[in-house]
Formats: C-alpha cells, structure tokens, sequence
C-alpha cells in the first residue's frame, strides 16, 4: 500500500499464493481493469489485462521456501479504459468491505451500501449480490450472537466477582439449556437509587434488533438533576404479563425497598405491566393537573369536545396518569413516559432545579402578594389567586407539594418572607432534600467496577451450578416472520392512524383541488388546429423550362390531441 493504493514492483514478496490472488483482486477493483490469469498454480501465478492491446502484465512464482511468492516480472502500464462494474467485486469481497458497517446497522439499506461501493471503490453492482452481500454479514453476525449465550455464565459470574452484592440471573428453557430471560442490576445502581434518587421509577420495553429478537424491559428513575439513572434490565422473549411479572420479581427481591417509604411506577400501561406491578409493588401508586380543580376543569373540557374520551378516562383512576392525585410525597411531577427514552456546574442545587427556581421567580414578579401573618400569603395574578403556607411547604396551586420546587406564588411569598438581597442564599431550605446537590451526589457515590477481558474470565465452578446444568447456554430458537420485515410500528388498538401529508393537491388539467391529473375525471379533449397556409416556391429555369411549383409537406392539416385520461397513454 502506498498512499492508500497498491502499487507493484519487481521483487515484491507475499506470504502465500492466497495472499497474492487476493491482492491483485483487490488491485483490479482499485484501477477498474479485468485482468486474467494466465497461469495460476502452485509454483506460478501470472496476470496480464484483459483488454486487447493493453501491455500491462506481472508474473510471480514460488521462492526455495515453498511458500513465499515473489513477482519477478512486470510491465506496469495501462493503455484501456476504466471499468466500473468489475466482476471481481463478488458477494464475498463486498461482505468483508462492509461486514463491520452491517453489524453495527443490522438494518442498513443496501442502497447505503451501493453508494459507500461507488464512492470509495468506483464499482457499480447489482442489487442482488447486495443483499447476497449483506445477508453473508448477518450469517457472521449470528454466529457471533450464538457464541456469546455460550458465555454468560461466565459473563455473571465475573459480574459477581467483580461487583458483590449485584444482581444477574439467568432463566433457561426446554430443551435444556436454552436461553430464556436474564435481568441485571449492579449494587451501585441499587444503592444510588436508594440513598440519592427519588421514589419514582419509569418503566418500558423495546424490541430488540439483533438476530434472535427479544424484548428489552428496563427501569428507569431520575435523580435530583431530573436525569436517566438506569436502575435495572431484563432481556425476555416477549412484553407479557409472565415476563412482566419475572422482572419486577427479582427487581423487588434485589431492592428490598423499605415497605414504609412512597414510592410511584410510571408505565405505558400496556402488556401486563399494571398486573405485574399489583402483583409485586401492591402498595406502590401507578401515576396532570396539580389541583383538583384544574383537573375537573380539563375534564369539562375534554367531555366538551368528545364525550367518549372523558368517559374513557373517567374509567381510569386518576392516580395512574393525573398530576393533581399523585403521592405528594414523591416530588416529581414527571408524567410522560420519555423518561424512559441526559450537570456540569456545582451548585447548592443541580443545574435544572436551579433552572426552574429562576423560572418560578422571573414569572412571580407581576404577581400580588397580601402577608396574612405566621408565613401565610395570599399572591394574586390577573386570572388567578391562591393561598401559600410557608411553614407546610405548600401552595393551593398543588405544583410545590407535588416537584418539591417552589412555584412562581410559592417563590413570590419567599422573596416578601426572606428579602430579595436572602432569596438566593436561603432557597434551598423550600426545595424538597431529594432535589438538592448532596442527594445528587449521593446517588453517583457507588461505582460498577470494571470486569476483565474475555479471555481472563474464570471458569464457574461446579458448586454454584444447579445439579445437572452445565455452563453452556444455547441461543434461544431464532423466529423469523414470513415476507418482508415491516418498516411502520404496529399500533396499539386504542390509536389513531397515523396522520397523512399536509396540504392540498391540485390537478394540472382540470385545475380543481382534491385530486392530480392521473386520477383527473374530466372527459378527453380533441383540439384541432386550423391547417397551414401552403407555400409556393417557384424555380426559374435557365432553360425556359417551365415554372414549378413545390408544395411542402406541412401544407397539410394536423390534428393536436389532448389526452386527458387515467390509464396513462
């Protein structure tokens, strides 16, 4: 290789007679030549182009190692035109140029591929050695996957060692030993949710992509900073109610979650996941309005514009999606499921608490404040007045007592309590403890130590091993749907369809919105020109023969037809 090309000289060596095909095959893509082997054994190799008249030409043979080729002639030049679809570029070389670029993207379009083809390697291919070519790389891929169930065992009992106190557990299935779930959580994850994060965990599944499927559940919580602070996780067969239930099973055995301290579930509620939950967190809420009477307000509302949605979720109780009935003690006001879907300056309060807070005071300056005495207020706004407590930390709004963050009333009351110049050095004694930069950091304290290479992982030990298992595990059976895999999400039955494109059509024949020209209903027309006036061009002979008169051809009459049809002649 020189400057990234592959260039010849006589006496270069290589290797083996492999290496030396494969070299200048890998030549004959680079220069868009066809080249022919003219001898090809095990003492000799000689190439010359294909093209007539060409005079490129290399010949190697086999050095006194019997192994080594050496190229002992070359005429190093070209005199043909560069070709682009070289039949060198066969389905195993495409494969190995982009096997690395499959695996990450199991899904890639092969139009991806022929474009990265042309670009990098001037080649043009159909599409059929393409997805010839990519289906080769998902094959290594799936071996790759398959040896890698063969190594969780020792994957979990490396976690143990290296992690004590973490939790990894493996289910198998019939025949034994094939793969059937996994959960894992590490002790840091654990403990920076009990000591630092606050008690609410979101909850959800996403298929995965890999060649064997599956399902990913994973629990989420949101530490002071309202960040991702991924809990725990499971790989199962499908988003059940059974798989459902075996997660938060080993979730609640691992955190032994105190039974006195609050603690609120966010889910999709789909699949069996309320179940699951009443099942293993029974005293555990399942949670937007903040008061009461907002609440019954957007109700009013909703039934206003559609009577059956309200009735819908009148059904539900409100404590499993309306901020108003959440647990106050929780301090969080999260009510999307995104969460389950990212703090750099230190501060006596994380960066988005302190975001809020600003927000609250910017917005409270052009509300009234009357002082009732004993740390009660009465703030009015221009539509609106509520009554705030100081001293219970609550505000008739029902935001402070639900995020732990005072509102814009709360915050003008402490501004009149505290004095504008004390506000900034006293806020933090009205945010909830859980919000605070000490509860941050106590949620980060722990580490996940790292676990060794591969290839110093310890054999398990037979006595930790269930009597008859071994430490292989097999993939699970791989179910591959007929047809082609479908590119849009499968929809919930309680969803809309998906929304069309915006704007209006409007037809090129007939003008009229609502339809294009090929669907046009307007009748055909037949618009015929009037005929061309003829033109005389007379000839004067020189040898008074007489006068001619040339008629041309375009004197004729012609008929110009307007199709306006649907069928598309």
């Amino acid at each position: 290789m020189v400057g990234g090309e592959i260039k010849f000289e006589v006496g270069q060596t290589f290797d083996n007679a492999k290496q030396m095909r494969e070299v200048f095959r890998e030549y004959a893509i680079q220069e868009g030549v066809a080249l022919s082997r003219v001898k090809n054994d095990l003492l000799r190799q000689t190439y010359k182009c294909k093209e007539a008249g060409c005079p490129w030409r290399a010949h190697g043979s086999r050095l006194l190692d019997k192994m080594t080729f050496m190229i002992k002639t070359l005429v190093d030049t070209h005199e043909c035109h560069r070709i682009y679809n070289s039949k060198e570029a066969k389905v195993s070389w495409i494969a190995s140029k982009f096997e690395d670029l499959v695996r990450r993207n199991p899904s890639i379009c092969v139009k991806v591929i022929s474009d990265l083809l042309r670009e990098r390697y001037k080649v043009s291919v159909d599409s059929q050695m393409l997805y010839k070519a990519k289906r080769r790389a998902l094959e290594g891929l799936l071996k790759d996957h398959a040896t890698c169930f063969s190594k969780l065992r020792r994957y979990a009992y490396m976690v143990s060692q290296s992690n004590p106190g973490s939790a990894i557990h493996i289910s198998t299935q019939q025949p034994q030993p094939t793969f059937h779930r996994l959960f894992l959580s590490f002790e840091a994850q654990k403990l920076g949710f009990l000591e630092g994060c606050r008690p609410f965990i979101g909850v959800d599944g996403c298929h995965l992509k890999g060649p064997y499927g599956g399902v990913l559940l994973s629990a989420v919580a949101l530490d002071a900073n309202s960040g991702l602070f991924p809990l725990a996780v499971c790989i199962c067969e499908k988003e059940t109610q059974d798989s459902w239930e075996w997660f938060l099973h080993n979730l609640k055995i691992h955190l032994k979650y105190p039974s006195d301290r609050p603690l609120t579930f966010m889910s999709d509620r789909q699949k069996g996941v309320i179940h699951a939950l009443q099942e293993h967190f029974p005293l555990a809420n399942r949670s937007r309005s903040s008061n009461v009477f907002d609440f019954k307000e957007a109700m009013d509302e909703i039934g206003g514009i559609n009577p059956a949605a309200k009735s819908w979720l009148q059904e539900i109780e409100p404590k499993h999606w309306s901020r108003h009935a959440y647990d106050q003690t929780i301090r969080c006001d999260h009510v999307t499921n995104n969460m389950t879907e990212a703090f750099n300056s230190m501060l006596a309060l994380p960066p988005r608490v302190n975001a809020k807070i600003l927000k609250n005071s910017k917005e409270s300056r052009v509300l009234t404040i009357i002082a009732a005495g004993n740390k009660e207020y009465e703030v009015l706004g221009p539509n609106e007045g509520y009554a705030i407590k100081l001293s219970e930390y609550s505000c008739q709004c029902g935001s402070w007592q639900v995020s732990g963050i005072p509102c814009r009333h709360a915050m003008a009351a402490i501004s009149h309590h505290c004095g504008k110049a004390a506000v900034k050095d006293k806020i933090t004694a009205y945010v909830h403890q859980s919000l605070t930069k000490s509860a941050y950091m106590q949620t980060y304290n722990g580490m996940i130590h790292p676990i060794p290479d591969q290839n110093r992982w310890l054999e398990v030990p037979a006595c930790i091993l269930v009597e008859g298992q071994t430490e292989h595990i097999d993939p699970p059976p791989r179910t591959v749907q007929p047809g082609r895999p479908k590119i849009l999400r499968k929809r919930e039955q309680d969803e809309g369809p998906k929304g069309g494109k915006s704007g209006t059509v409007t037809c090129k024949i007939c003008n009229q919105v609502g339809h294009n020209k090929r669907t046009c209903k307007s009748e055909k027309k037949i618009i015929i020109e009037p005929p061309l006036q003829p033109h005389l061009h007379i000839n004067q002979s020189n040898n008074n023969q007489p006068l001619k008169g040339h008629l041309h051809s375009h004197h004729q009459p012609r008929l110009k037809r307007k199709w306006t049809s649907t069928d598309g002649r």
